[in-house]
């Protein structure tokens, strides 16, 4: 039985990974021109995650220098609708 299980999870991988370059553009669509600044934004964290990854979270929750690279995000809705920039900050 988890043969099949397994079998069936890497055949949808497959099926998905296929789409992979449509949904990424699609993210990108919405990160610049989505009707709404939460639609924007959420599109542009999904790109960076899936960019960079997620950042790390120390598990006692204090900060350490072993967490991943600040990044800036900046979304302009004043002068053109979706415009978004992101800059690596050391």
């Amino acid at each position: 039985m988890a043969r099949k299980t397994s079998d069936a999870k890497r055949d949808l991988a497959g099926l998905a990974q296929g789409h992979a370059q449509a949904a990424i553009d699609a993210l990108v669509d919405i990160a610049q021109s989505g009707n709404s600044e939460a639609a924007r934004i959420s599109a542009a964290v999904a790109l960076l995650d899936r960019a960079y990854g997620r950042p790390a979270q120390a598990a006692d929750g204090a900060d350490d220098d072993k967490t991943a690279p600040a990044l800036h995000i900046e979304i302009n809705t004043r002068e053109a609708v979706g415009d978004v920039r992101v800059t690596r900050t050391e």
